[in-house]
């Protein structure tokens, strides 16, 4: 079973997906190049995923490869695509 790390390699946003997680990155982070845990947790329910605070630590901890405790767009764009892919089997399995 492949790893969500190589999943995430194989799959690409669609060109709305991108402008949309651009667009709430930019808001959430509120003009800043990272965000925060509860920047992410709002921002990802603003894309319509339904968020714990634990979970979203654990998914900044999981991206953030400086230990900042924080994430940059691109690491949001991998949290983003693991949360698309989730969703995605989740509806298969439903």
């Amino acid at each position: 079973m492949a790893t969500v790390l190589q999943r995430i390699k194989d799959r690409q946003l669609t060109p709305a997906q991108e402008c949309e997680r651009r667009v709430v990155f930019q808001l959430a982070a509120e003009g800043s190049d990272k965000m925060t845990i509860k920047q992410l947790k709002i921002c990802l329910r603003a894309l319509g995923f339904d968020v714990a605070k634990g979970n979203a630590q654990a998914l900044v901890y999981e991206f953030d490869y400086t230990d900042t405790a924080t994430i940059d767009l691109v690491d949001f764009q991998k949290v983003f695509l693991s949360k698309v892919l989730e969703s995605s089997e989740v509806r298969i399995a439903g």
